[in-house]
């Protein structure tokens, strides 16, 4: 009797199928790290632009703000061109550097209601509304930085999710969710 050496067809078959079930496996977990990854920057990016705007605002002695872009990923830092301007209109604003922080057109930050609300922070490190709302003074401001699972479906929910709850104070709060 005759050994045949060698693979069978079905034998080579389940061989590549379970190799590409490990593949696929494998890059959606890719994925969503690499969304986690830029998710985490960007907010390690914002962290440090707040924290620049609060020194900038106490060493000039001006009110420095963030405007958010509708984007839902970029935002603008602004300074007051001089203390004696008013600080109610937008135009006595001049922009400072415009972050997008991640390369791909996907919204990841997110305040309370929806989008990000712009805020302003005073020589003090107060915050406030930008451009200044005498109305109201001081909000709390609560921002989400979230990443969305690799699904083609548009409402998955996001799988990585930090919260950063900024105080009228200016301190701020960071929770891991």
């Amino acid at each position: 009797m005759r050994k045949n050496k060698g693979f069978s067809l079905v034998e080579l078959l389940v061989t590549i199928l379970v190799i590409g079930i490990i593949a696929a496996i494998g890059m959606t977990l890719n994925r969503d790290t690499v969304r986690k990854t830029d998710v985490a920057a960007a907010f390690n990016t914002f962290l440090s632009d707040y924290n620049f705007a609060r020194q900038l605002a106490a060493r000039e002695n001006r009110i420095v703000a963030f405007h958010f872009h509708d984007d839902g990923y970029t935002y603008s830092i602004m300074k007051l061109r001089a203390i004696t301007q008013d600080a109610t209109s937008t135009a006595s604003y001049e922009t400072i550097k415009t972050i997008s922080p991640v390369g791909k057109p996907e919204r990841f930050i997110e305040g309370t209601t929806g989008g990000a609300l712009d805020f302003s922070i005073n020589s003090m490190g107060m915050i406030q509304d930008y451009p200044i709302n005498a109305a109201n003074p001081s909000p709390k401001m609560v921002l989400y930085f979230y990443a969305k699972a690799s699904s083609s479906s548009s409402y998955a929910a996001p799988v990585f999710v930090k919260r950063m709850t900024i105080f009228p104070s200016g301190g701020y709060k960071i929770e891991n969710k």
